[in-house]
């Protein structure tokens, strides 16, 4: 099944970081937000986006922004054009 992302709405596919070994000396809570931005590829865009994207560009996007979606297949992922806030040049 073929999806196209409409208004104003971007698909995108996370990119993974490396695990960094962890060298902190105390202990966080796990539900403690230590990061709200993560890049992602480009995958898909609605036609009425104003921001000019390239497939598999690699952009820096609010992560509460982003919206896990269940297909068939696998998960996709979509957010706002709003939500984009850097492109990598």
């Amino acid at each position: 099944m073929k999806l196209k992302p409409h208004n104003k709405y971007v698909w995108i596919k996370p990119i993974k970081e490396e695990e960094k070994e962890d060298t902190n000396k105390f202990f966080m809570p796990q539900d403690l937000v230590t990061n709200q931005h993560y890049f992602y590829e480009v995958i898909d865009w609605s036609d009425d986006c104003s921001l000019k994207l390239k497939t598999k560009e690699k952009v820096l996007v609010l992560e509460n922004m982003v919206e896990e979606i269940k297909s068939e297949e696998d998960f996709l992922y979509v957010c706002p054009e709003s939500a984009i806030i850097a492109t990598v040049i």
